[in-house]
């Protein structure tokens, strides 16, 4: 189980823990470094929980654990009720795959609605969140987010994708994390920033040691390029856009967790969806 960025640690002298203060918001992530990073961005801020889980499953899995751990340990904060002030807010956040062609790798995204890729609606982001998250990124674009419980990892597959739901990206998670938040009554926001453009293919290699912690494991990677050798360039390339995807997901946590965090001060953040 994570901690929260502001979770105290037990007494030295009497072993006694302190009450811990409740969980403001919970920032789900697919990778594990994407969790590392937030963790940093939240050292300091009062009531952050990051938890990772690659794909669906299992980021439901680590969320739902986090909020019965919040349900036990805060009862008196959440009823749980959609409307109550101060119930923490779920964040989507890490790095997405481009389906819209013009966005390029570093490029921030608000998500304003949430389908699934069989065209299906998911829970939709608050609207307040969104509109706070959208000031604390007065840069990023806006749109609709596909959630795949698969990897749309080929040029085909994503032009295919972008042509019937006219989304702006897709991720692995960001449905198990809504419909776990709509469960709940929880506020729920998605913002991610583009790790790969539309123009390219992920090569097989990339997946090959992905790790359902969202940590990778760098030898099925090199037995997947003992195979394909032909897959080098497309890795390299991949992991120049990571880092300049790190780069911008650290740039802009920070504000991106104090925006959420506001959102929980609010008496009108869970305004009906526009």
């Amino acid at each position: 189980m994570s901690r929260t960025a502001s979770e105290p640690c037990a007494d030295p002298l009497h072993g006694e823990r302190p009450t811990r203060r409740p969980v403001r918001l919970v920032v789900v992530t697919g990778l594990a470094f994407e969790a590392r990073l937030a963790r940093a961005a939240a050292r300091g801020l009062d009531g952050v929980q990051v938890i990772a889980g690659l794909g669906a499953a299992a980021a439901a899995a680590a969320l739902d654990d986090a909020l019965r751990d919040g349900l036990q340990r805060a009862p008196q904060s959440w009823p749980i009720h959609a409307a109550t002030v101060h119930a923490p807010c779920v964040l989507s956040f890490g790095t997405a795959g481009a389906l819209d062609p013009g966005l390029r790798v570093g490029d921030w995204i608000v998500a304003d609605a949430l389908r699934e890729a069989s065209g299906g609606v998911l829970p939709a982001p608050d609207r307040a969140l969104r509109a706070m998250l959208a000031t604390a990124l007065p840069d990023a674009h806006r749109g609709s987010v596909i959630a795949s419980r698969t990897a749309v990892a080929t040029r085909t597959a994503k032009a295919a994708l972008a042509q019937a739901s006219g989304a702006l990206a897709v991720d692995m998670e960001s449905d198990a994390i809504a419909s776990m938040a709509a469960q709940h009554g929880l506020r729920f926001g998605l913002c991610r920033v583009v790790i790969d453009e539309a123009r390219r293919s992920l090569p097989p290699a990339a997946l090959a040691g992905m790790r359902s912690d969202g940590s990778a494991s760098v030898w099925p990677v090199i037995a997947a390029l003992l195979r394909r050798p032909h897959d080098l360039p497309g890795l390299l390339a991949l992991a120049r856009n990571a880092a300049h995807a790190r780069r911008a997901l650290r740039a802009r946590a920070r504000t991106v967790f104090a925006a959420c965090l506001a959102a929980t001060e609010r008496n009108d953040t869970h305004a009906p969806p526009a």
